[in-house]
């Protein structure tokens, strides 16, 4: 994960994915920061920005 602000990483990467990823949304579910990455491996997964951990396959 990347801080645009400051072009330097932040965090470890997220892992989830089994192939490239082809699209990514931003957004706010319950309050909290959230991507939404959409994969060639044909799987669509959520992530908390606030704990960047895919919540599973």
């Amino acid at each position: 994960m990347w801080d645009l602000s400051t072009a330097g990483e932040i965090g470890s990467a997220m892992v989830g994915h089994t192939d490239g990823v082809g699209s990514l949304a931003l957004g706010m579910l319950d309050g909290d920061p959230i991507v939404v990455s959409g994969s060639i491996d044909h799987t669509a997964r959520v992530w908390s920005l606030k704990q960047p951990v895919s919540p599973g396959p």
